[in-house]
């Protein structure tokens, strides 16, 4: 060892217990307050680092799409504006600024989706559009040429999870009109449909909402649709003996039942 070493870490004598052992000196230097003058008090020094937040310096006219261009995290050196929100119970008190405040992590920000993003994606997009399709500026043209409308919905809320078991629900509506029936292959339909048929408006409505996904809710839903109108179509022996095709309609029961028993001698 060193002159250094030993002036560093004095050693002592090592003890011994009566029966031999040594003792064992967690701290063998032992160093007495007497070594610091008292006179003189240690105050330690207090560290404060001078930090430098990224939107000290950003500039008015930066590219904002490329600083905060898809769905992230609220962070708040990043974004140049005194965004403050907690629940004070004190009236008068100021909401807590963007620094430290978990209240800004919980909910799902929008900050990507400025004008000049939104402009941006929409100029990169254009080029995978179609035209639209000329002669279908009103709501007849439109149902000439797409008849069958499916309705689906989107959910956009504050979760840790985007999905919503409501999203799966498909709606399917159509005109029966539009199905080229006539005669008793309508009035089967209609019997067939149930109340999912709306005679005001005569709008067949299928809703699909068994399967877990919206494309195999979609895709239920358009075979229901194929089944009823292949089934209305389907004639059985049965009914070849009908006479009026109105008739169901106007079949009064109490005089058919008091005409049966009569016959029957009941």
């Amino acid at each position: 060892m060193t002159d250094a070493q030993k002036k560093k870490y004095p050693q002592v004598e090592q003890e011994f217990t009566e029966e031999g052992y040594p003792v064992l000196r967690l701290n063998p230097r032992q160093r007495s307050l007497r070594m610091f003058d008292r006179r003189k008090k240690w105050v330690p020094r207090r560290f404060v680092p001078k930090l430098k937040y990224r939107e000290q310096f950003m500039k008015d006219d930066l590219d904002w799409p490329s600083i905060w261009p898809t769905p992230k995290t609220f962070v708040p050196s990043a974004v140049p504006l005194p965004l403050r929100q907690s629940y004070e119970i004190k009236p008068g008190t100021v909401p807590r600024g963007k620094y430290a405040n978990t209240e800004l992590l919980k909910i799902c920000n929008f900050l990507h989706l400025t004008p000049v993003a939104i402009e941006r994606q929409c100029r990169v997009l254009r080029k995978f559009c179609t035209k639209w399709p000329e002669n279908l500026e009103t709501d007849e043209q439109i149902r000439s040429h797409f008849p069958v409308t499916l309705i689906t919905r989107d959910y956009c809320h504050s979760s840790p999870s985007i999905r919503d078991i409501r999203a799966r629900c498909v709606t399917l509506q159509v005109n029966i009109n539009d199905l080229r029936l006539q005669g008793w292959d309508r009035i089967k339909l209609i019997d067939l449909v149930e109340h999912r048929y709306d005679p005001q408006t005569e709008v067949l409505t299928i809703e699909a909402k068994d399967c877990p996904m919206r494309i195999q809710n979609t895709d239920y839903a358009e075979y229901l649709l194929s089944a009823v109108y292949f089934e209305s179509q389907d004639h059985k022996e049965w009914e070849n003996e009908r006479f009026d095709e109105q008739a169901i309609h106007r079949i009064d029961l109490d005089e058919y039942r008091k005409t049966v028993e009569k016959r029957l001698g009941i």
